[in-house]
Parts: C-alpha cells; structure tokens; sequence
C-alpha cells in the first residue's frame, strides 16, 4: 500500500470563480476580480442572519473593489451577482 498524500484537519474553502477576498480574514480587506468584473453588478454583504447589511455597485471592468471599514468585527457572506448568476464567499472582517 502506497500513501500518496496525508490529509489532517480540514480542507481550506477555494475561493469561487470570479473573485477572491484578500485579506482574507483581515481589516481593510477588498474584492479582487481576476480580469475585472465581466458585466457591472452588485456585491451585497450578509451578515450571519442573512439581513443585507450592504450594498456596493459593481461596474464593469472593476478590478478592485474595497470592503467598508465601518461594519463591525466578525464573519460575513459576500455575494456578487452579474447577469442573472452570482458567486459567493466568506468574509472574516477583523475591523
């Protein structure tokens, strides 16, 4: 029998296609959109009940978007949507 990878603990969430939060967890944390946001959208941030707790424009072409500074600590769902079809990840802000 050949071990050909040992695996402890548990697996790091992949960042969703689109977008990565960096830092990730951290303070003053933004989106970053690979090549730009194909298609102007909306990021809408969650808190842990699902209550909206923000609203950002997404533009076209946006390569960088930054998170607000002013919500308080602690975790958060952060959900783009473009044409119809969203992405989302989470979100430790450490603000």
């Amino acid at each position: 029998i050949a071990v050909t990878q040992n695996i402890l603990g548990i697996a790091e969430a992949q960042e969703p296609a689109g977008f990565s939060i960096v830092p990730n967890p951290g303070v003053q944390s933004q989106l970053v959109f690979g090549e730009g946001a194909e298609e102007s959208g909306v990021v809408r941030i969650l808190d842990l009940t699902g209550r909206c707790v923000r609203e950002l424009a997404v533009p076209a072409g946006t390569t960088h978007l930054s998170l607000p500074t002013e919500l308080p600590a602690g975790p958060y769902l952060i959900r783009h949507v473009q044409g119809g079809s969203g992405t989302a990840s989470y979100w430790l802000n450490r603000n």
